[in-house]
């Protein structure tokens, strides 16, 4: 169920934080004179006209209450709360219900999002960033947003992240071709461990027998899978994840089998 129906100002100012862009910047992108669109922003209705007041929010990336498909959406987010806002208005309650929330691991960026937007029309693609923190951050789940599904975590190179940031400008159905690829390719290319169940009986094998100390030599991790182990253990939290998940986050990544916690 939705909350009270933000008004178009509060719109206005969340769309104006995920957007990365002041409110003088918005109102030259849309044609508007600063002055007036401040005005009215503070209060005064009759500053702007109605027409005036979508112009803005087009240029923030709505149309007539929907998120524009013809292109991909970017959001800076600094607070979880102003994306769950937006997304609560542009949406219907099924919309909402089959977002698909992706996420995407990188060192630059810990924690962001991939939302994917299913409509009858097509598929709207938002990307979800955080600007660089000194504290650890609210999660953007499906909990924080309030819809969708939470996805599989994937894990790609910052220069592939940071292309799909601004400037540049993102054809959707390319863009989604290329998420498509990356989900299916899931990096990190650690093979799984093989191990034996040294009690099984191994006829016509021949093998040197191992003390104890050559046997926790030979199964311990490298310095290099701890590392990615480590890697992939704090991005995880960053995400939000309770100690459960990241540990079958880890396990999927690193193609290997965990059980039990810690």
């Amino acid at each position: 169920m939705k909350n009270s129906k933000p008004s178009i100002r509060e719109l206005f100012a969340a769309l104006l934080r995920l957007n990365d862009i002041s409110q003088g910047k918005a109102s030259d992108l849309s044609g508007l004179v600063r002055q007036n669109v401040s005005a009215w922003y503070t209060g005064r209705n009759n500053a702007i006209s109605e027409q005036s007041r979508l112009k803005l929010l087009t240029t923030l990336g709505l149309n007539y209450g929907s998120l524009l498909s013809e292109k991909v959406h970017r959001w800076c987010v600094r607070d979880v709360e102003d994306a769950a806002l937006v997304l609560g208005e542009v949406l219907n309650d099924e919309e909402l219900g089959n977002c698909e929330i992706w996420h995407v691991h990188n060192s630059r960026y810990p924690g962001c999002i991939v939302l994917k937007i299913v409509k009858p029309t097509g598929r709207i693609w938002v990307l979800m960033y955080r600007p660089l923190m000194t504290e650890l951050p609210q999660p953007i789940n499906a909990d924080t947003l309030r819809c969708g599904v939470d996805q599989r975590d994937f894990i790609i190179d910052n220069a592939v992240w940071e292309s799909w940031l601004p400037p540049v400008e993102l054809e959707p159905a390319s863009f989604g071709a290329q998420i498509t690829k990356l989900i299916e390719q899931f990096p990190f290319p650690i093979p799984p461990q093989e191990h034996y169940d040294e009690t099984e009986v191994l006829d016509g094998q021949n093998f040197e027998e191992e003390n104890q100390d050559q046997i926790m030599e030979r199964l311990a991790p490298t310095p290099e899978e701890l590392k990615k182990w480590n890697e992939v253990l704090y991005l995880a939290k960053l995400g939000g994840k309770n100690i459960d998940e990241i540990i079958k986050t880890a396990g999927d990544a690193l193609g290997t089998k965990v059980s039990g916690s810690i």
